[in-house]
């Protein structure tokens, strides 16, 4: 197969790959879109496909646009950006029907319209920076797509924009001072990641140095506490090999180890590394929509629940909530917001999903997997208690997907099925599914 040639693309399948085919083999391409005649050039080639960069666009679709990120296509952080927003939405209703159709086999599925981001810039509010010291100047970024090439950046346009201020102002101090920055592979240094948490609002901030080993020196904290307010300044402590961000262990530097967020009426109380949306905007949507299925029962089971979200908004509408989560930061931010809202019928369990699943019974069962999705021990439960609802909400369609097939194997009818933008301008998408249990 020549290395450069020209295909036409099909179609957006997961990941954002465009797809088309060279002499009927399948080739895969970032940042082109459907109709489009492109010039490739292939970087890896397998048995029954090929990957590609994009060399030059021959005929354009007409809702490319000039993306407003300068390192866009460089930074592997968007994929969407070249793309109008109205037509990105489309493009994520095929991923999410592909996944359904093809990867998991599954015809007449009841699809609803993708419901939008209320924003689509500036949304983001979390951003973890990978650090670099090269020739005693220091870097702070994302990777380049599919690889550990970092990318030094000044702006983004989908994260808060004070997260970039502040990382700009921690990286200038790091620069200046003496601290040795983690080398992947020389395996050394001391500062592997710097991550910046805030809120809807942009009232609290919270940032967080994970090192190779404890030891953080004070005299960059003083210096950081000194750009603006600030809720707190944390050591996170990584040790291992890898790319999984967060250790285990953790202090406190400065101030607290965690931020609040306002949804609706309740608070929210997010640690360091804790798990919650990033997109505070298209919450409320979500959750209205939720909120349509789950009336009229009395036991609720909000499983990988974090730091509390469903169990603790539902709750007004069921007499028991039981909230599940083996992560020890969201377990320990669950029990405070229960006592931050005076939820008195939520009892907090922390253990595996698959095991809670053998001993709680509950009418509605909430679903918020990693993008793994549920394991054989969840639908052990599902087949055994057998809920009346069951409410999964997934990143990751293909995920989502076989799992639905699975769950309707076990007795269930798919009755809804809508995606939701809550990561503008990239290919990522959350699914939500209902299910109701068939009657005999």
């Amino acid at each position: 197969m020549p290395k450069q040639f020209e295909i036409e693309i099909e179609k957006i399948v997961q990941e954002g790959y465009a797809l088309g085919r060279n002499k009927g083999k399948v080739v895969l391409v970032p940042y082109a879109l459907p109709g489009e005649i492109v010039k490739v050039e292939i970087k890896e080639d397998k048995k029954d496909v090929s990957f590609g960069v994009l060399v030059d666009i021959k005929e354009k679709n007409k809702n490319r646009i000039v993306p407003r990120c300068p390192y866009f296509g460089i930074c592997g952080g968007c994929h969407f950006q070249m793309a109008k927003y109205v037509y990105q939405l489309k493009l994520k209703e095929d991923i999410v029907k592909d996944a359904f159709s093809h990867n998991a086999k599954l015809k007449d599925i009841p699809f609803e319209p993708i419901v939008p981001s209320p924003e689509v810039f500036y949304y983001r509010t979390r951003a973890h920076f990978p650090l670099k010291r090269v020739r005693g100047k220091v870097y702070a970024g994302f990777y380049k797509r599919e690889s550990h090439y970092l990318i030094s950046i000044d702006e983004c346009p989908i994260q808060k924009k004070i997260i970039i201020e502040w990382m700009k102002k921690i990286r200038d101090i790091l620069q200046e001072e003496r601290i040795t920055i983690y080398d992947e592979k020389k395996d050394f240094g001391r500062l592997r990641y710097l991550s910046i948490k805030t809120d809807k609002n942009e009232n609290e901030l919270l940032i967080t140095f994970v090192t190779r080993k404890k030891g953080f020196p004070k005299s960059i904290v003083k210096r950081v506490e000194e750009i603006g307010k600030l809720s707190g300044i944390v050591e996170n402590i990584n040790p291992k090999k890898g790319n999984v961000i967060f250790g285990e262990e953790e202090r406190i530097l400065s101030g607290r180890n965690y931020i609040f967020e306002h949804i609706g009426e309740l608070t929210f109380r997010i640690s360091s590394r804790s798990f919650f949306q990033v997109n505070p905007y298209i919450i409320p949507p979500l959750l209205k929509i939720i909120e349509e299925e789950i009336k009229g029962y009395e036991t609720l089971i909000d499983l990988y629940a974090g730091v509390g979200l469903f169990g603790y908004y539902f709750s007004k509408f069921f007499k028991k909530v039981y909230i599940v989560e083996i992560s020890d930061s969201s377990y320990n931010d669950a029990i405070q917001n229960q006592k931050i809202n005076d939820l008195l019928n939520c009892e907090i369990i922390r253990d595996d999903a698959g095991n809670a699943m053998q001993y709680l019974k509950g009418e509605v069962l909430i679903l918020d997997p990693p993008r793994k999705g549920i394991d054989e021990k969840v639908i052990e439960g599902i087949e055994k208690n057998k809920p009346e609802k069951i409410i999964y909400l997934s990143c990751f369609p293909p995920s989502i997907a076989r799992d639905s097939k699975i769950i309707i194997s076990k007795g269930y009818d798919l009755v809804r099925v809508i995606p939701f933008d809550f990561f503008p301008q990239t290919y990522h998408v959350e699914t939500l599914a209902i299910f109701e249990k068939l009657r005999n």
